[in-house]
Parts: C-alpha cells; sequence; structure tokens
C-alpha cells in the first residue's frame, strides 16, 4: 500500500517501467482509483507551472467524483481560496524564512535535550544564566549562542520588535 501511494504521488517520469504496469494495473481495477490519479496529477501539474487560476476547475472536477478524501482537501483549500490561488500563481516563495525558523527551532531543541540531560527543566528554569556563569559546556553542541542573527527573544535581529525588546533586556555578566 505504501507503495502504491508513492506511485501517485511521484512524477510519472520518475517511475520505472515496472512501477508504471503496477500503477496502470491498480486504477485499473478501480474507477476511483483512476480519479484520483488524475486529480492528484492535475493538482501537481497546477503546482509546478503555476497554473493557479485553474484551481476552480479543479475543486469543481473533484467534487463531482466520489472522492471523500479529496472533498475534505478541497474544503479545506476553499477556506483561503485566494491564498492558495496566489501560492499556485506567484513566483514567490517563503521557503528561505522557513529555513531561518527551522534553524532557530532546531538550535533551541539541542539547548533543551542539553538541559534535560543535565536533569534541569527548560525554559522555565534559572539554566540559561547558570550555565553563562559557571562557563559549564553543555553534553551536546549547543553552544549557547543563538544562531547568527539571532537575538535572545528568539526573533532574527533584524525585526524591530526583537531590537525593542533586546534593549530592555539585560544580559547576565
Amino acid at each position: 500500500m505504501r507503495h502504491a501511494a508513492g506511485w501517485f504521488l511521484r512524477n510519472p517520469a520518475n517511475l520505472d517501467p515496472d512501477e508504471q504496469r503496477q500503477l496502470d494495473a491498480l486504477c485499473a481495477t478501480s474507477p476511483q482509483l483512476a480519479a484520483l490519479r488524475t486529480h492528484v496529477r492535475h493538482f501537481a501539474e497546477m503546482m509546478t507551472h503555476r497554473r493557479g487560476r485553474q484551481l476552480d476547475a479543479w475543486m469543481t472536477a473533484v467534487l463531482a467524483d466520489d472522492l471523500p478524501e479529496l472533498h475534505s482537501f478541497v474544503i479545506g483549500l476553499r477556506r483561503d481560496q485566494d491564498a492558495v490561488t496566489a501560492g499556485l500563481s506567484l513566483p514567490y516563495s517563503s521557503g528561505p524564512v522557513e529555513g531561518q525558523v527551522n534553524r532557530i527551532i532546531m538550535w533551541n531543541l539541542s539547548c533543551q535535550a542539553a538541559l534535560i540531560g543535565r536533569g534541569q527543566s527548560g525554559a522555565g528554569s534559572q539554566s540559561r544564566t547558570t550555565l553563562l556563569t559557571t562557563g559549564s559546556k553543555p553534553r551536546t553542541g549547543c553552544s549557547w549562542l543563538p544562531p547568527s542573527g539571532v537575538m535572545s527573544t528568539g526573533l532574527p535581529s533584524s525585526l524591530p520588535i526583537a531590537r525593542r525588546k533586546s534593549q530592555s533586556v539585560s544580559t547576565p555578566p
């Protein structure tokens, strides 16, 4: 079953002949699977070729078929259809921002793991001050300094709110 899901989601050009044959046989046994395959391919084409203008027609076609799982997906898309259409049409990407957020989250998790390994609770404890003043080192690779560009607020220092908060927060000696 897991292989079949991968076949539906992968670009058909990237399937080897045996996988393509098995997918064709699977879709031949069920009209619902054949319809699902068609709808997934069309949605993938909208995403890769920035054809957001086709979203409304795609959603109408999905709702015309007996595919309850895709119906719930379409209902979710309709909740914010303008944003989804823009996301499928415009060349802008939030990828760089998401990358920075994930980097900060991973840094924070590694610091918390180091604190847990030392028997200390997390965010509410005096652990950061204790480790800064005693000079002890954590067990993991956490440097106790945030990633570059991140202030002690956890926000990128380029944001005005991060500068305002950091001005009012005193740092340990």
